[in-house]
């Protein structure tokens, strides 16, 4: 048993958390209308699309 490699697995989801902060309730839905007005539908034809990278 290593202490040391429980710590870095927390560490390790306190960064990952860090990194994705909870979206307040419909948060996720005003992200995607944010989206669709500035990329003026590009989004849509990107969606219908296989991604070729994932950011």
């Amino acid at each position: 048993e290593r202490p040391q490699e429980e710590d870095g697995e927390q560490c390790q989801r306190m960064e990952a958390q860090r990194s994705e902060p909870p979206l307040p309730p419909g948060g996720q839905e005003l992200l995607e209308l944010l989206l669709r007005v500035q990329g003026g539908g590009r989004m849509e034809e990107q969606r219908s699309r296989p991604p070729t990278h994932t950011c």
